[in-house]
């Protein structure tokens, strides 16, 4: 019921697998790189009394994760914008059932579409 993209079962009918999206596999393997490089880049450097060397080597982790973080960022507003994009389809599809009936409400009722 909740994917838009697909016709609604029938009795006894059984629906087949679907895979996740690529998006999703994006967004999970660049957030754990940038966990990663961000975990990698502060143990780098102790809290306290760290030399010159391991801060620019904790530095240099911590841009690498934040440009990672960049990209996990920008497939995360892809992915809620394909939610987003997916469940106004599905209330669309509830709320006008049929193509004539979709026409109709957005018309104003009279058929002729030029009710806007």
């Amino acid at each position: 019921m909740g994917d838009p993209d697909v016709e609604p079962l029938r009795a006894g009918e059984r629906r087949r697998r679907r895979w996740t999206s690529p998006l999703v596999w994006a967004w999970w393997v660049t957030f754990f790189t940038t966990v990663g490089l961000a975990v990698k880049g502060f143990a780098q450097a102790p809290r306290t009394e760290a030399s010159a060397a391991e801060l620019i080597a904790r530095d240099h982790w911590l841009i690498a994760a934040c440009l990672v973080g960049i990209a996990a960022s920008v497939f995360a507003i892809l992915l809620v914008n394909s939610l987003v994009g997916r469940l106004q389809r599905r209330e669309n599809q509830v709320r006008f059932p049929g193509w004539e009936a979709w026409t109709t409400a957005r018309s104003g009722g009279n058929g002729s579409g030029a009710g806007r």
